[in-house]
C-alpha cells in the first residue's frame, strides 16, 4: 500500500511538472489596471505591436485603435515572450497557437477561443488601455 502511495505521488509530481514550460512563462496572470501605451504618432495603420512591461498588444488599423491581451488561450503562455507579436498577427511558441491581428484563433491552433480585447482611451494624443474592460474585438478608438 505504501509502495502504491510512492507511485501515485511520483506520477502525480512529474503530470503537474509537465505543464511547466514556456520559459516558465505558462499560466501568467492578465494585465490589469490603466496602462500607458504611447502616443497616437508612434502607430501608423498597420501596426500590431506589445507592450513592453505589459501582457497587452496595441494595434491600429484603418478603423482606429484597438488593444488586446498577450496572454494565449490555450495554456496561457505570454506570447510577447514565448512566441511573437507582429503587425501580421501573434503565435505562441508554448504549443503552436496562432491568433491573426485581431486576436481570432486561426485554424490548426491548440487554442481554441480568441484573444480578449480591452478599452482604449485617447487623452492630448497619448493612448491609455484599460485592462480587464473587456469589450467586443471590433471596437476602435479613432484616433482625433
Amino acid at each position: 500500500m505504501e509502495n502504491r502511495r510512492h507511485v501515485l505521488k511520483v506520477l502525480g509530481a512529474a503530470t503537474l511538472g509537465g505543464f511547466a514550460g514556456c520559459n516558465g512563462e505558462e499560466g501568467v496572470s492578465e494585465a490589469s489596471g490603466p496602462i500607458a501605451a504611447g502616443q497616437v504618432s508612434d502607430y501608423i495603420i498597420g501596426t500590431l505591436r506589445a507592450l513592453p512591461n505589459h501582457p497587452v498588444a496595441v494595434g491600429r488599423d484603418e478603423d482606429g485603435f484597438y488593444a488586446m491581451t498577450t496572454i494565449c488561450t490555450h495554456q496561457q503562455c505570454d506570447m510577447r515572450k514565448d512566441g511573437s507579436v507582429t503587425s501580421n498577427g501573434l503565435s505562441c511558441s508554448c504549443h503552436g497557437s496562432q491568433f491573426d491581428r485581431n486576436g481570432v484563433v486561426l485554424p490548426g491552433s491548440a487554442a481554441r477561443t480568441s484573444l480578449r480585447h480591452y478599452r482604449v482611451g485617447i487623452s492630448d494624443g497619448a493612448l491609455t488601455v484599460f485592462a480587464g474592460e473587456d469589450v467586443p474585438a471590433s471596437t476602435r478608438i479613432p484616433p482625433g
